[in-house]
């Protein structure tokens, strides 16, 4: 009964090491900085993201990548009651190039995510400026206390939200 057992560990061990070696993950970690110009000055926010990509079996028409994100929403306190949050979520309206945080750092260093090019995102060193077009969702909220308060805002139109004088840095 012993025998079985340990001949169940060794194929589950050996199972392990191949499904790392065939679908192999990688994470990448970042600060998520923002800087809005305003009439009294800049104002800046950030958030460290971290994002863990990973390919795994393709079935039918799906690919088999994924990524997962943890960190948070970055939040830029306006002044006067105003504030700006960069969601980590990609913008779902007419902006074709709007990016999550997941796969800003493919567009931004040009970076391949298919399989064998993956491990190159662990690679990466330094910063880069995310042009507005390319900005997750953005959102502002009339009221702190509530939620329901809730405004999407488009990258190219801050100073429609906030007034004259406002924009991305």
């Amino acid at each position: 009964p012993r025998y079985w057992l340990l001949v169940a560990l060794l194929a589950a061990l050996i199972g392990f090491v191949m499904w790392e070696r065939t679908f192999p993950a990688h994470s990448l970690r970042y600060r998520f900085s923002v800087e809005v110009e305003t009439p009294e000055g800049i104002k800046t926010g950030s958030s460290v993201i971290e994002v863990r990509y990973s390919w795994g079996p393709s079935i039918g028409d799906v690919s088999g990548f994924k990524s997962r994100i943890w960190g948070d929403a970055v939040y830029v306190d306006l002044g006067a009651g105003r504030n700006l949050v960069v969601t980590l979520t990609r913008s779902e309206s007419g902006r074709k190039t709007a990016r999550s945080p997941a796969e800003l750092p493919f567009s931004l260093f040009d970076i391949d995510s298919a399989r064998s090019q993956l491990w190159k995102i662990t690679l990466l060193d330094g910063s880069s400026d995310v042009p507005p077009e390319m900005l997750p969702l953005l959102v502002t909220f009339r009221d702190l206390a509530d939620p329901m308060s809730v405004e999407r805002v488009e990258p190219d139109q801050l100073d429609t939200a906030f007034g004259p004088g406002v924009r991305i840095a």
